[in-house]
């Protein structure tokens, strides 16, 4: 087994060639990869919480989730994080596939730690799935479009 500095070592080394290898794709992948959408193609873009202050940031959570009547999907992700680019066109493709059936919110961890912790958030990418305000389920990891499917089926009804 290996001495825990290398695993230490690791831990901070691997975001740095997530960083760096996602700097040299080409435009086109690049846009996709940071959860930017495209203009040649419109679709329902999944909800950004937006970089505010603690109280407007839970304010705005509760808005976006917490107080809605459809299955809401929280997608907590973080730009460093490999598996979480990897995740995020899936997230884009069930907002515009499920658009008015069920609800995708994003949340960057890096600017919102304290939901992190009130959801207990350890491990990204992580899923949370909210029904009429409460927690349905949670995932930890990437799941892919057809895990994510199956993840959202977990709503009592939902088809």
């Amino acid at each position: 087994m290996a001495p825990p500095r290398v695993f230490l070592a690791l831990l901070f080394i691997a975001p740095l060639y997530v960083s760096a290898f996602v700097g040299v794709l080409p435009a086109s992948l690049a846009s996709l990869q940071r959860g930017a959408s495209s203009s040649a193609r419109m679709m329902s873009v999944p909800f950004e919480l937006p970089k505010v202050p603690q109280e407007e940031a839970v304010v705005a959570f509760d808005d976006a989730v917490v107080n809605q009547e459809l299955p809401t999907l929280v997608y907590f992700h973080a730009k460093w994080c490999g598996p979480c680019i990897m995740q995020g066109p899936v997230f884009d493709q069930i907002a515009e596939e499920f658009d008015g059936k069920a609800k995708v919110v994003k949340l960057d961890c890096d600017n919102h730690k304290f939901l992190m912790n009130k959801y207990r958030v350890r491990g990204l990418p992580y899923t949370v799935l909210f029904h009429d305000g409460k927690v349905i389920a949670r995932h930890e990891g990437h799941l892919g479009y057809d895990g994510q499917v199956e993840f959202l089926r977990k709503v009592p009804g939902f088809e």
